[in-house]
């Protein structure tokens, strides 16, 4: 492993690893921004358009609320994510890597896309388990991560939410976090620094206590895959799976203390065995020059 202080300190690589969340950020705001222009111009070509101050404030609390429009939003945001970063990634990484260092295609219908498959399902459980049981010790902070859920919980039963959660949010953030940020960091400090680097501002772009503590684990781990296979293909798959768990994990599991606890320390040894399993496996593995 190449140290931290081997390695060349180039500062267009330290701003090009804080650079795509800025420009994640900005891209979030402009999305925003152009919805709330689209409602107001459909709200004054149509036949109940309100000509007076308040017309701004009522579209925001009328229209831009409404369920279908943040799950519109929410699609358009991840969309763009998917090309931009996704453009972003190919030109500075995955065109000038060899044909060695890429990852084989062919794994990607082998049988340890089940294994991620199985390792993403777990890691949900596992999450939803540990949650469930550190909530009692801070009622504060989950109070909070409650009024958020509910705020967009008519959104997410929309079908643009489903799209956006179960296939481009995935891809989108794996380029922006594990493959631009994780890729420029990994260029001036060691490997596993840059992959808790990525995980650190993964969780602080989720913007709250509740989420930003397990999105930060999760992007960490997400991170040593990527860093592993050498390829955001292992860990777009694993992070889709672990999105649509999110759907299919049933709450009664977790009513019981004792079932709870028992589960949730069986499905997270499983995922740690599973990520490492897949990590070590040689058709996966980082390959040598």
């Amino acid at each position: 492993m190449t140290k931290c202080n081997q390695k060349q300190l180039n500062y267009k690589d330290i701003i090009c690893s804080f650079l795509p969340l800025i420009v994640a950020v900005l891209t979030q705001y402009a999305v925003n921004i152009i919805d709330v222009i689209v409602l107001f111009i459909g709200n004054m070509r149509s036949s109940q358009k309100t000509y007076n101050s308040k017309s701004i404030e009522s579209i925001m609390q009328q229209s831009y609320n409404q369920p279908m429009n943040l799950a519109y939003m929410t699609l358009a945001l991840h969309i763009v994510f998917v090309i931009s970063f996704g453009i972003w990634y190919y030109k500075a990484f995955y065109k000038t890597k060899s044909a060695g260092e890429k990852f084989s295609r062919r794994t990607f219908l082998s049988i340890y896309s089940l294994l991620l498959i199985v390792a993403g399902f777990s890691c949900q459980v596992a999450t939803t388990g540990i949650l469930t049981m550190v909530r009692p010790c801070f009622p504060k902070a989950f109070a909070a991560y409650d009024n958020l859920v509910s705020s967009v919980s008519g959104a997410n039963t929309a079908w643009p939410m489903y799209v956006a959660v179960l296939l481009f949010a995935p891809i989108g953030e794996e380029f922006l976090f594990r493959g631009l940020i994780q890729g420029f960091a990994s260029r001036y400090m060691a490997p596993y620094l840059a992959i808790l680097f990525q995980g650190i501002l993964f969780g602080i772009y989720h913007g709250n206590p509740v989420q930003g503590i397990y999105a930060a684990i999760l992007g960490c781990v997400l991170g040593f895959v990527a860093y592993k296979t050498n390829d955001l293909f292992p860990c777009m798959l694993l992070h889709l799976c672990i999105n649509a768990s999110l759907y299919l994990v049933p709450a009664v599991w977790f009513e019981n203390t004792l079932r709870c606890a028992i589960i949730t320390g069986c499905t997270t040894l499983l995922f740690i065995a599973l990520i490492l399993i897949v990590t070590k496996t040689r058709i996966f593995s980082r390959q040598k020059k």
